[in-house]
């Protein structure tokens, strides 16, 4: 609106402005912890439908290494992009709570993956595959230097190269972020945060389908290469399978590892007819050398099973 003056007085209207440094400074407030930052880009992938996610670590160990977080799900198309990635607090996960696909419930906090990427790294290359209609696919690569937040800048002045292109052919969807020049080192505590934050996310046994998984290729931690979790769930001593059967009696399967032995059992004078189908997991350790699995040492097979011990419960995978 522009100002209207009589005599001495002036009258407008005027809206805020935002600082172009607001993007980098949201993000080392919103992810203080660099593991929190790369468990919600994560996340990001299970809200958008991906079946599995592969976290490759290159030289993290050293100055201006790179993180790559690639993902099989829906994608976005440059529209999507546009509206939901380059909108700083969008509604988008209110007015949408559930994934497009697979109707899951989304987990991602609202927003934050881009923060997060400017948290990490210095630079990113986001490329996105995404399926516009019944013959048309979409590839999106977008450069982002987040030196260019720096305080002064208008936000709305910061501008970054993209490259669209369709095709007719089909292409694999999902989006796949490349994290470079790293702004911190990362060390075996970081990865262990990393599983604490994600472990939830990913049911410890064969979820029904669609399933989720998360796959670390990390060449500087060996210990904590492959699926989540599977290393340290494979080194139970024993593990005890229980499903309620069809007439609703208990049923109990008992393996040990070592021994190579099942035990089976039931408990006919018990009932329980309105959970005909469920199943339980029980993952037995002991906290020895010689009854622990090869490939995982005592002392971190201890310390996952302080920090995770206990109960859980999953529901539709």
């Amino acid at each position: 609106m522009s100002p209207t003056r009589s005599g001495n007085e002036t009258q407008g209207a005027m809206a805020f402005e935002v600082d172009a440094a607001l993007v980098v400074e949201l993000g080392e407030k919103l992810v203080a912890r660099k593991s929190v930052a790369l468990a919600e880009l994560i996340k990001n992938a299970y809200d958008a439908d991906a079946t599995e996610v592969v976290v490759t670590f290159d030289r993290v160990c050293k100055p201006e290494g790179s993180i790559t977080v690639e993902d099989n799900g829906v994608g976005m198309t440059f529209e999507t992009l546009r509206r939901t990635w380059m909108r700083i607090a969008t509604d988008q996960k209110l007015r949408n709570p559930y994934s497009p696909r697979y109707r899951r419930p989304t987990t991602g906090a609202k927003g934050v993956g881009r923060f997060a990427a400017a948290r990490l790294s210095q630079e990113l290359i986001l490329q996105s595959v995404a399926q516009v209609d019944e013959v048309t696919w979409e590839q999106v690569t977008v450069r982002f230097d987040w030196s260019q937040y720096r305080p002064g800048a208008d936000l709305r002045q910061v501008e970054h190269h993209y490259e669209v292109r369709r095709s007719n052919t089909p292409l694999p969807t999902g989006v796949k972020l490349m994290l470079q020049r790293l702004r911190d080192t990362w060390a075996e505590s970081d990865f262990r945060e990393v599983m604490d934050d994600l472990l939830y996310l990913t049911p410890p046994y064969s979820a029904p389908e669609p399933g989720f998984s998360v796959r670390f290729v990390a060449p500087e931690f060996p210990e904590y290469e492959g699926r989540l979790s599977d290393k340290f769930l494979e080194a139970a001593t024993a593990k005890l399978r229980g499903r309620v059967s069809e007439n609703g009696t208990p049923v109990y399967t008992l393996t040990f590892r070592d021994e190579k032995r099942t035990l089976s059992f039931e408990a006919p004078e018990t009932r329980f007819p309105a959970l005909v189908g469920a199943e339980c997991i029980v993952h037995l350790f002991l906290f020895e050398r010689r009854e622990l699995g090869s490939g995982i040492r005592v002392g971190t097979a201890a310390d996952v099973g302080r920090r995770h011990g206990g109960v859980r419960i999953y529901l539709d995978g």
